[in-house]
């Protein structure tokens, strides 16, 4: 009399959940006892070897293992270049006319530089302000005093707030797209202001103003329209 079947149904091994056995495994492995219909955590269906399963030697359909090894690529490639500090005060150059520290790598759509890490990447000026005056900037802005989003240099830098970062670029007339300037815009100053103080139902101010949900939910949680501000 053989040993009992060991039932893996329901049971879950790292990214794999075991829903039945498989009767028809690859005709092709030669491996006795039972294989098991799984689905892995990605959404991929997999069939795995119980013993593999219960050793811990099959973990996923394979997207552990990728990912593993992508983690572990990008971490060589960033030990090859340096350190963060280091990768950081090689990638910029020192403007003598305006004092700038302008990046002179990778920068995104708005201009800012960043600095690629393992787990996403970090504002350039973000990470030099913290770097130069260990202070972590954490929720707060980090404003540019020249008004070049390239520039690295800490004395070019201060902390702000997002209504002070506003009023900073209100001031330096950077505002060509904000509010009703911004040619997409349904909505005009008052307009903002009346929907930011109002009580009425968001369905209300949406038929008031002809608007979407998502606009009038997007500027209530002051996602957009930032500069308007709600009366006490």
């Amino acid at each position: 009399m053989g040993k009992p079947r060991i039932d893996l149904t329901g049971q879950i091994f790292e990214r794999l959940t075991v829903v039945s056995i498989c009767v028809n495994k690859n005709p092709y492995d030669s491996r006795t006892g039972l294989f098991w219909n799984c689905i892995c955590s990605c959404g991929k269906d997999f069939i795995a070897y119980g013993v593999s399963l219960r050793k811990g030697k099959t973990e996923s359909c394979g997207c552990l293992w990728n990912e593993r090894k992508s983690k572990g690529m990008a971490l060589m490639r960033l030990k090859q270049s340096g350190t963060i500090e280091e990768r950081f005060l090689s990638r910029f150059k020192v403007n003598k006319i305006t004092g700038c520290w302008d990046w002179t790598v990778q920068r995104d759509k708005d201009g800012y530089g960043f600095l690629p890490r393992l787990n996403g990447s970090t504002k350039a000026h973000r990470f030099s302000y913290k770097y130069h005056y260990g202070v972590n900037p954490d929720k707060l802005f980090v404003c540019h005093k020249c008004d070049n989003p390239g520039c690295v240099n800490p004395d070019h830098l201060f902390l702000g707030t997002c209504q002070e970062n506003i009023a900073d670029m209100l001031n330096k007339k950077r505002d060509a797209m904000i509010g009703s300037r911004n040619n997409k815009a349904k909505l005009s100053e008052d307009d903002a202001k009346f929907i930011l103080n109002s009580c009425s139902s968001t369905t209300q101010l949406m038929e008031k103003f002809n608007v979407s949900k998502t606009t009038i939910n997007r500027l209530r949680s002051g996602e957009t329209w930032k500069h308007i501000q709600k009366q006490n």
